[in-house]
């Protein structure tokens, strides 16, 4: 019986030790993990927006809320544009490329409609007073900037100086806020890291 009680007390114990060994969380079951690179483009960027398409193209599968502007034809497309994409980093980066490549996933995506920015409006009131000025016979009438979406994110940089080494990491998120609520739907980001340098 003492062997038995002694042998039991040395298995729990065993077995105890054996369960205290390292162990892995995951914060974030979404989270797509850090991209090294040795230049920010649209590569980078990409795994963020594809996982927003995905996640629009899920929102669009179960039924937009009512009160989001749609448009008018069929099929009916949720009206979204692209506001502010910030650069909150020490690098000079191409914003209004990273929004164009933004633009064009969505617009090939094909389940937004996908309104033009400003310089897109401006070109838009020019047509339309060449028209008004009896140039067409054609008259052209609109809301080019009535949405129901808006998508913004930001790119920041988080710079660790450790032991003659300089760590660059950034991270791009994105957000699809609903302007009639004014809520924020949907949320994603992407972070990668510069290469050290020395």
């Amino acid at each position: 019986m003492k062997r038995t009680l002694t042998a039991a007390v040395l298995l729990s114990g065993a077995l105890l030790v054996g369960c205290s060994g390292p162990t892995n969380t995951v914060e974030d079951p979404e989270d797509q993990g850090l991209i090294e690179t040795d230049a920010i483009g649209w590569n980078e960027l990409r795994p963020a927006v594809d996982d927003m398409l995905k996640k629009i193209s899920e929102i669009n599968a179960e039924g937009w809320p009512s009160h989001v502007v749609m448009t008018p034809e069929t099929p009916k497309k949720a009206v979204l544009r692209i506001h502010n994409i910030q650069n909150r980093t020490r690098e000079r980066l191409d914003i209004q490329a990273y929004k164009n490549e933004l633009m064009n996933a969505l617009v090939n995506q094909g389940i937004v409609y996908v309104v033009g920015d400003s310089r897109d409006r401006a070109a838009v009131g020019a047509e339309r007073d060449y028209s008004d000025a009896g140039n067409t016979t054609q008259e052209l009438t609109g809301d080019e900037d009535a949405t129901g979406l808006v998508l913004q994110g930001e790119i920041q940089d988080f710079v660790i100086d450790q032991e003659n080494a300089r760590q660059h990491d950034y991270q791009f998120n994105l957000r699809l806020i609903d302007t009639k609520k004014n809520r924020v739907l949907k949320v994603t980001s992407t972070k990668f890291r510069k290469k050290k340098s020395y």
